[in-house]
């Protein structure tokens, strides 16, 4: 885990209110989908919504796309996946993705 990435969660939820501003457009996303594409130079990570339709086709939605540089990315999967395991250590173990089998509501 990268320094700077320490340094941050190490800041008590006080000190992490008082430095971080959310500018005048900022918007919360709803997602469970997501995709991920790279370059040399940087990593883009695509939100959106997939839904399944009564004739069971599966829809997607991309809403946003997050652009980072490789290092920041890195960091961001490292304080994803820390939050991840905090969560499966309050609530329990998390399913696979993979495992779970949609089915089409009619």
């Amino acid at each position: 885990m990268s320094k700077k990435v320490k340094a941050i969660q190490q800041l008590s939820d006080e000190e992490m209110r008082r430095r971080i501003k959310f500018t005048p457009d900022f918007k919360f996303v709803y997602s469970n989908h997501s995709r991920i594409a790279s370059s040399f130079y940087d990593i883009r990570i695509f939100l959106g919504q997939s839904n399944i339709t009564p004739v069971s086709e599966v829809t997607v939605e991309e809403e946003v796309c997050a652009i980072m540089s490789p290092e920041a990315a890195k960091a961001f999967a490292e304080n994803l996946m820390g939050t991840i395991l905090q969560y499966e250590r309050s609530f329990g173990t998390l399913r696979n993705m993979a495992d779970l089998k949609p089915s089409a509501t009619k």
